[in-house]
């Protein structure tokens, strides 16, 4: 069944509105709204088709340009078919690396009690008594 060209001129419309504004893809996920204030009860109107499938239809037509993110498949996004937009695909962190203090490590708290116990005497140490039920909770 056809869609509503009532729809397909929203999406466009909307899609030129917000290039002119901020120069960036209208994501998919932002877009329902904007066409309900325009065309209302728009989701009864295309039963049960998707609207990126309605875009894709919009797209073929010459009117709107899906771009879709290189690594993250839900980042979709519509421009007009004139302008130029592609996602940048984002540089990968480098793997942490043991000595990164940036985040805290699970087993610190067993660090910072052996440290303690290090600075200990001999004769201290031999007083020293820790259940191993205690040093598991700490790693918890």
């Amino acid at each position: 069944m056809a869609i509503s060209q009532e729809i397909k001129d929203a999406i466009h419309s909307i899609t030129l509105e917000y290039w002119a504004a901020h120069s960036r893809p209208l994501l998919l996920s932002n877009l329902p709204p904007l066409v309900e204030a325009q065309v209302t009860n728009y989701k009864n109107m295309l039963e049960k088709r998707t609207l990126k499938s309605v875009i894709k239809e919009v797209a073929a037509e010459g009117q709107v340009r899906l771009v879709m993110h290189p690594t993250h498949k839900a980042k979709v996004g519509v421009v007009p078919t004139s302008a130029v937009y592609e996602f940048e695909e984002e540089a990968r962190p480098a793997p942490a690396k043991d000595s990164d203090t940036s985040k805290p490590r699970e087993d610190e708290p067993v660090l910072l009690l052996l440290r303690a116990l290090a600075r200990l005497s001999p004769e201290e140490l031999e007083k020293v008594n820790i259940p191993v039920a205690v040093l598991v909770k700490l790693l918890k």
